[in-house]
């Protein structure tokens, strides 16, 4: 069947219909996930302004790995702030996008919260070491970095965590006394 559009009498077929409709729609999927990538930047932006603490302890974190590495390697060109660049580069792009920085309820949480920035900002950090150096590390290096920034930011992550927790236990407590003189 064909049908008649417009004054100009131009004719489609249900086909060609079908195939503008797909068209269009494919149009709003794509813009559907823009806005959907949008806000979830927005959103991870968010959750990092609302936490700037902890995102202090995650750089102090990487800079420690980095003195530490400098130190047990002997290092003496650049600097500390040159040896994690490619560190604190790749994780404070990726970790909130990747929700590290959204509120945990549990300390469990809090450090697991890490886990999936770990696995995707180190090795982009290695490799961006790697263009810096003109040599690609070792992947013993690769492994090391892993785990070495994991036991940090999750130790800094678990630490912030308790500190965060006794503070308002206490704060709550003294308020439930406060409550109590009334």
């Amino acid at each position: 069947p064909q049908v008649l559009l417009g004054s100009d009498r131009r004719t489609l077929s249900m086909k060609s219909l079908s195939q503008s409709r797909q068209h269009r729609n494919a149009g709003r999927i794509s813009m559907k996930e823009d806005a959907g990538s949008q806000g979830l930047l927005d959103t991870a932006m968010q959750d990092v302004k609302k936490r700037p603490v902890v995102v202090a302890g995650d750089a102090v974190a990487l800079l420690i790995f980095a003195a530490i590495g400098r130190q047990n390697h002997g290092t003496d060109d650049g600097s500390v702030l040159l040896t994690a660049l490619p560190f604190a580069l790749s994780w404070f792009l990726v970790a909130p996008v990747l929700g590290a920085y959204k509120q945990a309820p549990t300390l469990n949480q809090s450090v697991a919260a890490v886990l999936p920035s770990l696995l995707v900002t180190v090795p982009i950090g290695c490799f961006l070491r790697g263009l810096l150096q003109e040599k690609m590390p070792a992947a013993p290096f690769w492994i090391v970095a892993m785990v070495s920034v994991g036991v940090l930011v999750g130790a800094w992550r678990a630490f912030y965590f308790q500190t965060t927790v006794v503070s308002q236990t206490l704060n709550d407590f003294t308020e439930a006394i406060l409550e109590d003189d009334d």
